[in-house]
């Protein structure tokens, strides 16, 4: 018995340790949130791009509001392997359910992973799909507030 309290104490502190992990649930294209497994839903390169999950980063949202751009931001980093390459995307974006990045523009297109890391403890690795970049009109719906802009898809 006398050995309980201990394990009790180092049970509990594993399981609280694996519960903050940051856990990635989908990764989407920013500009259209078209679902990653159809013809138009990968990312492309040089692309904004948001990661879905929990314990993703700080409990309040934070932009990045200063330049230049870091490979860490608020304690998140992202790394995306594809075809051997790996390489840092740039969080702009960060909080506990949700991430924006920017996916460097080298990044090799193909199938590949993506991984999150906040506070120096690392998500699990998810499947992306990397496309060619494309420039895309996004223009709002007729019931919308009339907006133009492009983005690279």
């Amino acid at each position: 018995m006398r050995l309980g309290w201990p394990l009790t104490v180092a049970t509990l502190w594993i399981s609280l340790a694996k519960a903050q992990a940051p856990e990635i649930l989908g990764v989407t294209n920013t500009a259209s949130y078209v679902d990653p497994s159809l013809p138009h839903g990968g990312i492309a390169q040089g692309a904004m791009f948001t990661i879905f999950g929990r314990n993703l980063g700080p409990e309040s949202p934070a932009v990045v509001d200063r330049f230049p751009l870091a490979k860490t931001f608020r304690g998140v980093s992202v790394r995306v392997t594809v075809g051997g390459v790996t390489l840092d995307a740039i969080p702009v974006v960060v909080w506990n359910q949700q991430v924006s990045a920017v996916l460097p523009s080298n990044t090799p297109t193909g199938n590949g992973n993506i991984q999150l890391t906040y506070n120096g403890v690392s998500s699990n690795v998810f499947p992306i799909r990397i496309v060619r970049a494309r420039l895309r009109d996004l223009s709002l719906e007729p019931g919308g507030q009339w907006a133009r802009g492009f983005h690279a898809r």
